[in-house]
């Protein structure tokens, strides 16, 4: 999300049962939307179909089908709605209101990914490709993208 070809590129990788993720997307949508033209967003959530639940699969379903169907803002909105609410039913309203069936392989080989990486606790933020250390605050971040935007070697 974002500006595809942006310097700046942060991944949030999380679980949308995790409770801890929810401040992680805000922090990583509110830099999206104070730096719209430095920064791209790229959400991965930590799934595999063999780990999963029919709830599960339906949230997911959900926020696929929303991201690959509808403006980009819609897809933030429903996740904020997410982290908000815990609601599976509003998620499927914003979806269209019918079950979906999205392919969820890209989610499971990002999930693979992750986990190749190390990347299995969440949420994590990623900022072009270096793990935002945890000795800091995630809310430093700010700062750390502010010198990367001035940064002209980026």
């Amino acid at each position: 999300m974002g500006k595809k070809d942006a310097r700046i590129r942060i991944s949030v990788i999380s679980n949308p049962y995790c409770g801890f993720c929810k401040d992680g997307h805000k922090l990583a949508e509110s830099l999206l939307k104070k730096y719209p033209e430095d920064v791209s967003l790229q959400m991965r959530f930590n799934y595999t179909s063999e780990r999963s639940n029919e709830k599960y699969d339906a949230l997911i379903s959900d926020l696929a089908y929303i991201y690959n169907n509808k403006p980009e803002n819609e897809f933030l909105h429903a996740v904020e709605e997410w982290f908000e609410t815990r609601d599976e039913s509003k998620i499927n309203m914003l979806s269209g209101g019918v079950p979906t069936s999205e392919n969820l392989d890209s989610l499971n080989q990002m999930t693979v990914e992750n986990s190749n990486a190390g990347l299995n606790f969440t949420p994590i933020l990623v900022i072009n490709g270096y793990q935002f250390p945890e000795k800091y605050d995630r809310e430093d971040i700010v700062f750390f993208v502010d010198e990367l935007i001035e940064d002209d070697e980026i």
